[in-house]
């Protein structure tokens, strides 16, 4: 050790000895190496070589840390041009204490570290590899420190089974955190004091969370840049004409939409009188919880979301009915900014827009726009969008149409963010709403999908035997 204060490192190395005592022989070999500790920031160990590297609690890494990040600097201290040098042991438990958000992040870096999914190089994306303790071979131990398998498969079961039996799917969920006998159940949030059924979102969760093929980010865009195009009609006259929203993949684009996924009619956009109007509203539908300031005072920047309902056709149905197919999830620098992307995303699904009516700076934009007949009414009202009032009436309108939603089709949710404790239906409050967007918006697109019905527009060629029927002679 250095000085006289052992806390710091242990030195394994030759003392330096001076006068006469570097005549004594040095009879055994040195490590020349040493041990020490540091804070767990990112840049920590950002340097020197390391032999082994133990990071303790990983699962608990608190922000502003990223779990992540501090991994991607300290793998190269070890990982020297490719070659492994050490070893690094990740060890954790993953329940988060009381009051403390979920570290998704290490649950990516875990999903990150199969050993069945390697490189070319031969190495897990992270270059670690998942090792995982279930319960039943973690408690129970005999004077021998081995684990009765059997009895505590048993005595797990058997709690579970009493939990489901009450109905009790909350506490159900909550003990199976606590006691996971599965990989997956270790990451499965703890649904004590979840809203919406625990168990059927932590199922759906689970099933998403490890793999990265069902849905792909990207960006809305106008083709060539315009929203409106000339082209010539069938008289040979130039006409202004709407123009397309294609799709441009992204890796960190706005919208993220469910894989192979598009509208069978996309940019249903005809003109009228000089004003935009949506066609494909029997299809497709729209909610949005929009942000009220271009800046905000405090901290937490919410965002503004929208999704994308894919409606039943009752003849022409697809794997998407009843789907959330797209999700706008994004805090622009301006209110009139988002309100633009909004407009690209109703244009592109051909459908009316369900705004939050407590902020109604978009209503002047589709207006500036002529695009108001995107703005959706609800029956009875005389204005556009729905109002949030502080009876709480529209969130409860909003927790029934989302459990019913849930116990239907969770199944078609793909959208993890949605789900997740931190800001989707897992941890849902009601006293809390601002926090979640979310939900918000997904609840609003559901009201937007059961309060107005549109019939599919008619077809008006019809087969002239209709209008004179031919006469046959017997």
């Amino acid at each position: 050790m250095k000085g006289d204060d052992p806390s710091g490192e242990l030195r394994f190395f030759h003392s330096s000895r001076r006068g006469s005592s570097t005549e004594i022989e040095q009879t055994e070999e040195a490590l020349n190496s040493f041990i020490d500790f540091k804070p767990s920031t990112e840049s920590a160990y950002d340097g020197p070589e390391l032999h082994t590297y133990v990071s303790d609690e990983s699962g608990k890494t608190k922000k502003p840390v990223s779990i992540k990040e501090r991994q991607n600097v300290v793998r190269f201290c070890t990982e020297i041009d490719y070659v492994m040098k050490g070893k690094h042991l990740f060890t954790t438990t993953v329940e988060p204490e009381k009051g403390e958000e979920e570290n998704y992040e290490f649950q990516e870096l875990t999903a990150q570290s199969n050993p069945l999914v390697r490189n070319e190089n031969g190495h897990t994306l992270s270059g670690l590899y998942t090792y995982f303790l279930p319960a039943q071979k973690g408690m129970d131990f005999d004077k021998y420190g081995y684990p009765d398998v059997e009895k505590n498969i048993k005595k797990l079961v058997n709690t579970r089974k009493a939990l489901q039996e009450e109905g009790d799917t909350r506490g159900l969920s909550s003990f199976k955190r606590k006691n996971p006998m599965t990989f997956k159940e270790a990451f499965s949030a703890d649904g004590e004091h979840a809203l919406y059924d625990p168990e059927l979102l932590n199922e759906q969760l689970d099933t998403i969370s490890w793999k990265s093929d069902l849905t792909e980010r990207g960006n809305l865009e106008w083709k060539d840049g315009f929203r409106l195009t000339i082209e010539k009609d069938m008289n040979g006259n130039k006409v202004v004409v709407p123009n397309e929203i294609i799709w441009v993949p992204c890796a960190n684009g706005r919208w993220e939409k469910v894989k192979d996924w598009w509208p069978k009619d996309p940019n249903k956009v005809v003109i009228n009188n000089g004003k935009y109007l949506p066609n494909n509203n029997f299809a497709n539908r729209i909610g949005c919880d929009p942000f009220k300031f271009d800046k905000t005072k405090d901290k937490r920047r919410s965002d503004c979301v929208a999704y994308n309902y894919q409606i039943e056709d009752a003849i022409f149905k697809t794997e998407y009915d009843n789907t959330l197919t797209l999700e706008y999830a994004y805090r622009a620098e301006t209110t009139r900014e988002a309100n633009e992307d909004i407009l690209k995303m109703v244009w592109l699904c051909g459908c009316q827009v369900l705004f939050e009516r407590n902020v109604n700076h978009w209503k002047d934009y589709f207006k500036e726009m002529d695009c108001e007949a995107f703005l959706m009414y609800l029956p009875g009202e005389d204005e556009p969008g729905i109002y949030t009032d502080g009876k709480g009436t529209v969130v409860q309108m909003i927790c029934n149409y989302t459990s019913a939603y849930i116990k239907e089709f969770i199944k078609k949710v793909l959208f993890k963010k949605l789900i997740r404790k931190d800001c989707g239906w897992l941890g849902f409050k009601i006293e809390e709403t601002q926090v979640f967007d979310r939900p918000m918006a997904a609840g609003i697109t559901l009201i937007a999908v059961k309060g107005k019905r549109y019939a599919r527009p008619v077809d008006y060629t019809q087969n002239v035997e209709d209008i004179m029927p031919l006469r046959k002679a017997i």
